[in-house]
């Protein structure tokens, strides 16, 4: 799994450290490039978490035996 989550991983960390710096920008001309920046670096974040929780919310749910009689259509 790991193989699947490393590439995501390297291509937001770059999203991230290459739009940090127009985030915290204060110079004439940011007041358009930083709300975008915020967005981009929030998604990237975002992303890097949500690819990690999944498999352990997964692996933690996903293995549950259903009650006995879900599957049934008796009445």
């Amino acid at each position: 799994m790991s193989k699947l989550i490393r590439p995501v991983a390297m291509t937001a960390l770059a999203a991230i450290f290459g739009f940090l710096p127009a985030g915290f920008s204060t110079r004439i001309g940011s007041e358009s490039q930083k709300p975008l920046a915020l967005v981009v670096v929030g998604g990237m974040i975002a992303t890097l978490i949500f690819t990690n929780l999944v498999p352990v919310f997964y692996s933690l749910y996903g293995s549950r035996q259903p009650p006995a009689g879900a599957g049934s259509m008796a009445h």
